[in-house]
């Protein structure tokens, strides 16, 4: 289903002309949201991170955007009730075009697609997760590339790259040769009671999941240490296990980085105790 400005259509074709125009740029934000035990997960985070994101690309907010009124556009999207999908991905996008002859005045539509998926709760590891280093680009380490969108291409030519030498996954490096993030989500190096995980200033994006994820862990996990820093490719070769999170994907254990071999239950125990806290 979608839903482009509060009008729902069951497929693209259906779309008026009037709006093809929104269709023809690129330049978009994009929320990835997921609906699971009657309820958007972080709703409210994911609000913030979009209404943040509106004002530092400069698009005027219009005041119809409120958190109850996109709340409530997003849940008119969904499956109806009888379907009872176990979870489903939304894909929220928020475009913005110049009105001809008028380019200081902004048109913003907002364009929602649903898709059903399994639950987190069942989203599990591959038996065998390959990952390495892609080198052929790099994102800018600072805030600006905390954004989806900016560094949307390059992480399609990494999953491409992925493919093509029979990867499951690649860590993105910044300008720094820093790890900053995969193609999948946010990465973390577990090693003994120390969790790492990239630092915003490192160009990863601020992902919403994530932000869940690491207040779990400083709140309700004290016996373990989250680090938020500088992690460098050669600490992956030192740590006892890799977990990578997504909204999308759950939990994903890494078992190998070119000759490293990793365990894989320490990482999936937490994960799953974070989950079971959402219902």
């Amino acid at each position: 289903m979608i839903n482009l400005n509060g009008k729902l259509y069951t497929d693209l074709s259906e779309i008026p002309k009037d709006f093809h125009s929104f269709f023809s740029t690129t330049f978009h934000l994009e929320e990835t949201l997921r609906f699971e035990n009657g309820a958007i997960l972080f709703w409210e985070l994911h609000y913030f991170r979009l209404m943040a994101a509106m004002r530092r690309m400069r698009y005027p907010i219009p005041a119809i955007f409120t958190m109850d009124h996109l709340e409530a556009e997003i849940k008119k999207t969904l499956p109806k009730k009888d379907q009872k999908p176990e979870g489903v991905l939304i894909r929220f996008k928020i475009l913005s075009v110049d009105t001809p002859n008028q380019k200081s005045n902004k048109n913003i539509c907002f364009f929602i697609e649903t898709n059903e998926v399994k639950s987190l709760k069942t989203n599990t590891s591959e038996d065998k997760f390959v990952i390495d280093l892609y080198k052929d680009a790099f994102v800018l380490s600072g805030l600006l590339s905390n954004l989806t969108l900016i560094n949307a291409p390059l992480r399609k030519m990494a999953e491409v790259f992925a493919i093509e030498n029979g990867l499951n996954d690649c860590f993105l490096l910044n300008d720094q040769k820093e790890l900053v993030e995969t193609t999948l989500g946010t990465p973390y190096l577990i090693k003994g009671k120390q969790w790492a995980t990239p630092n915003i200033m490192s160009g990863c994006q601020n992902l919403t999941f994530r932000t869940a994820f690491n207040s779990y862990l400083n709140e309700k996990l004290p016996e373990l240490e989250l680090q938020e820093r500088v992690i460098t490719p050669f600490e992956l070769q030192q740590a006892d296990e890799i977990l990578i999170i997504s909204l999308e994907w759950g939990a994903i254990s890494v078992t190998n980085y070119r000759k490293s071999s990793y365990q894989t239950v320490k990482g999936q125990d937490i994960m799953t105790r974070f989950l079971s806290t959402l219902t």
